[in-house]
C-alpha cells in the first residue's frame, strides 16, 4: 500500500514539476521579450539613423563605432540603473540588440 502512495505522489510531483517549469520558461521568455523592446526603444531614440535590427553582427560588420558604443554604454547603464564592468565591453554583448537586452537582464541579477 505505502509504494503505491509513493508512486502516486511521484506522478503528482512529475506533474506539477513540469507545469511550472512549462510556466518559468513562458515568463522567463515573456520577460527577455520585454527588456528586448526596452532596449530597442531606447537605442532607436538615442540612434534614429542606426536600424539595430538590421543585423546580428552590429559591431564586427561596422555598424557601431567606437564613439557609439560609449554613447550606448552611457544609456544603458543610466536608464536600467546598472554599472557595466570592464569586461562586460566586448563585442559579443553589443552585436546585437538580443546579446545588448541579455547583457542588461544579467546585469541587473
Amino acid at each position: 500500500m505505502r509504494g503505491k502512495s509513493i508512486s502516486c505522489f511521484c506522478l503528482h510531483f512529475k506533474k506539477c514539476y513540469s507545469i511550472i517549469r512549462k510556466k518559468l520558461y513562458r515568463n522567463s521568455r515573456e520577460r527577455r521579450k520585454i527588456m528586448y523592446n526596452k532596449v530597442l526603444a531606447l537605442l532607436q531614440e538615442e540612434y534614429p539613423e542606426i536600424d539595430f535590427t538590421s543585423s546580428d553582427e552590429l559591431v564586427d560588420e561596422g555598424i557601431l563605432d567606437s564613439l557609439t558604443l560609449t554613447g550606448i554604454i552611457a544609456a544603458l547603464s543610466m536608464e536600467f540603473d546598472i554599472e557595466i564592468p570592464y569586461d562586460e565591453i566586448i563585442e559579443e554583448n553589443f552585436n546585437s540588440v538580443e546579446a545588448m537586452a541579455e547583457m542588461v537582464e544579467r546585469l541587473q541579477a
